[in-house]
């Protein structure tokens, strides 16, 4: 955000707090959900989550988290608006974001950059009744100085990747050689006097997110401690070895949600500046599905625990009989949620002592192979049955599950998380040129054209609806992601990554929605809602959802 229009201070807003603080829970791992309203009997619907504040430096780094992949992306659509030309146009004069979109080879990564730029509060959208939605640059004498610094520094970091190979070490070593690149823009920022501090400290931290990003989650892997000391000193982490150890096992993987993205990120300016085409195919490809796969189950552990126990609760109000015999996870990612599952319900409920019995089936389904295989070693141990198998065809899912296992879906608890957002939107047709509000949402095809936000929402409830018909008496326990307005997301860009997850998910074709959009796709295809969790309570970007098929009790 440019300086003139900063906001909030390091607190955020309210109702972000619980955002910060379940993604605190993740990292360190909690599980105590009876703070979260998870271990009483309220009988609301919709359960409020306790405000817990994220403190001291563990605090710090997890605002960190969130402002270094909001970095990233802001920096990277606005170096992507540079190399298309239309930051110099906009320097002279607003302009209709319908014709920016449609004059451009790659109109989903160019209405994507500027919704995020609009995220960040470098650009300003308004309404022009004659021509819809146009653009302009919203930025000071201090804002202008700060831009160029954030673009600099992208621009050295993607120079020297430039034709280079794109693999572990290779990619981690020209990363780690980038720390100059850092220190100067810092230094730049930090010369800047007329900055205040608040201002200053912000844009410190969104540019460190340019090498923080696709750097820690590649050396929380394991990595030479001494190497690493310059480039922590570079983003002000502290360079004791206990110290690194420490940000690296808790907050590097997290990392990996925008992290995985990077090649993308890196590399997007200078495709566009070519001329080529970007399509949401071609960034599926460059993800590096191992870093998403352990990311994700990092960063949405404290979601996991507090969907397990709403899962277990049915174990106890039922008797053994009635229970499920199995739990499919579509889309399981490296098995842990089954994992957990699994021994929750056999340690904490009723079942557990008549497995014998009534024994429990895990069925895992994903339609990446990468991440079928790490889910297949890490639950070799348990009755679990992995399969590929797609969300956006559950027809299909169904019968190849209870081919498999031998297990009617009448019988089965359907569980997932994160998923239904990441079906393909192949089967859709492009918006009317001109008339698309990207205000609402970029969504695109896989070819990179885009799609209304109501044709999106629309296309939510007939595929809840096709899961209707293959869900059984057990009903179906939902995670899912959230997208807010662009107010909304600038005020929490310290609380959330929601601006980054708004940009990559958009790069990559896929379609998270707002809550209420989603609770009204879900209730137009015929599932009530037994119980709802939301993060935060109002606004949420993460919602549980115990849905039910009308009619089941």
């Amino acid at each position: 955000m440019p300086p003139s229009e900063r906001r909030c201070g390091a607190g955020g807003t309210n109702d972000a707090r619980a955002e910060t603080d379940h993604a605190a829970d993740n990292a360190s791992g909690s599980n105590d959900l009876d703070e979260a309203g998870l271990g009483s009997r309220t009988p609301e619907s919709v359960m409020k989550v306790t405000e817990r504040r994220a403190s001291g430096w563990n605090g710090e780094l997890l605002r960190r988290v969130f402002l270094h992949q909001n970095g990233l992306a802001a920096i990277t659509a606005l170096a992507t608006l540079e190399a298309s030309g239309i930051l110099d146009r906009l320097s002279r004069e607003r302009l209709s974001c319908a014709e920016l979109v449609n004059d451009s080879p790659s109109p989903c990564a160019v209405a994507a950059s500027i919704v995020a730029a609009c995220d960040a509060g470098w650009l300003a959208m308004h309404d022009d009744r004659g021509v819809g939605s146009v653009v302009s640059l919203s930025t000071s004498s201090d804002g202008a100085f700060a831009l160029d610094i954030l673009l600099d520094a992208h621009r050295g970091i993607r120079g020297r990747d430039r034709g280079q190979p794109w693999s572990d070490q290779d990619t981690t070593e020209r990363l780690l050689g980038c720390v100059d690149i850092l220190t100067s823009a810092k230094a730049s920022i930090s010369r800047r006097t007329s900055l205040p501090d608040a201002a200053a400290d912000l844009l410190l931290r969104l540019v460190e997110g340019l090498l923080a990003v696709p750097l820690l989650p590649r050396i929380a892997r394991g990595h030479d401690r001494a190497a690493l000391a310059p480039v922590f000193a570079a983003l002000d982490m502290g360079t004791s070895e206990a110290g690194i150890r420490r940000v690296l096992s808790f907050f590097g993987p997290m990392y990996g949600l925008a992290g995985s993205y990077a090649k993308t990120l890196i590399r997007l300016p200078d495709r566009v500046a070519a001329g080529q085409t970007i399509s949401p195919v071609d960034v599926t490809r460059q993800i590096d599905r191992g870093i998403n796969v352990r990311a994700s189950a990092t960063a949405h552990r404290g979601y996991f625990h507090a969907a397990t126990r709403l899962v277990a609760r049915h174990f106890d109000q039922t008797s053994p009989a009635e229970q499920p015999r199995a739990i499919l996870d579509i889309g399981c990612g490296d098995g842990s949620w089954l994992r957990e599952l699994y021994e929750f319900i056999c340690t904490s409920t009723s079942r557990g002592q008549s497995l014998r019995e009534y024994p429990l089936v895990l069925l895992g389904v994903d339609m990446d192979p990468v991440a079928l295989e790490i889910s297949e070693r890490n639950l070799s141990d348990l009755p679990a049955i992995c399969l590929l198998g797609d969300v956006g065809r559950p027809a299909a899912v169904a019968q190849e599950v209870t081919s498999a296992s031998g297990i009617d879906m009448d019988d089965i608890m359907s569980v997932r998380a994160f998923v239904d957002h990441n079906r393909s939107l192949g089967h859709m047709e492009p918006g009317e040129a001109g008339k698309v509000r990207i205000t609402d949402g970029v969504y695109a095809t896989p070819s990179g054209s885009i799609i209304s936000a109501d044709a999106v929402r629309q296309d939510w409830a007939a595929h809840y609806a096709q899961w209707r018909q293959a869900c059984g008496r057990h009903g179906l326990v939902v995670i899912e992601a959230h997208t807010l307005d662009i107010a909304t997301v600038r005020e929490r860009l310290e609380n959330s990554h929601t601006l980054a997850l708004r940009y990559y998910h958009a790069l990559s074709g896929q379609s998270p929605i707002p809550f209420e959009a989603f609770r009204g796709a879900a209730s137009f295809a015929g599932f009530t809602s037994r119980r709802s969790v939301l993060y935060p309570e109002t606004l949420p970007t993460t919602s549980i959802n115990w849905l039910a098929a009308s009619g089941n009790p």
